[in-house]
């Protein structure tokens, strides 16, 4: 699923940020990232499911949001019955958490570089 809103450089740079993070690149936050990684090989899937998951519980403890942690507490062990069961995020805490990836994506990394892109053009 494209995204119109975005120019080619922004799309490239989300994607080049993306695989620097690790992670499956995302343009919109409905991408169902299942569909992505069948392509990759088992292995590779996973590394990238398990960046992912790192990547939004360390973003998700710094900005210290109870809502896109959804039912998870990272400060506190799960209970052995918890863990047992597999709970499953909802979607709308999937949502939350690839739109939490994809801000800080945007902002730590992809904005720098748009505004070094946009210097070079300048000139």
């Amino acid at each position: 699923m494209k995204n119109e809103h975005i120019t080619t450089p922004e799309r490239m740079m989300t994607y080049t940020a993306a695989f620097q993070e690790g992670i499956v690149p995302m343009e919109v936050t409905r991408m169902d990232v299942r569909r992505a990684l069948k392509d990759l090989p088992p292995e590779d899937a996973r590394k990238m499911k398990r960046k992912f998951r790192k990547l939004w519980r360390k973003l998700a403890r710094q900005a210290g949001d109870q809502r896109t942690m959804n039912d998870v507490e990272l400060n506190k062990p799960a209970p052995v019955s918890a863990s047992k069961q597999g709970t499953k995020p909802t979607k709308r805490a999937k949502l939350r958490r690839k739109e939490l990836v994809q801000t800080y994506l945007f902002t730590e990394h992809v904005a720098p570089m748009l505004e070094k892109f946009k210097k070079i053009e300048r000139k």
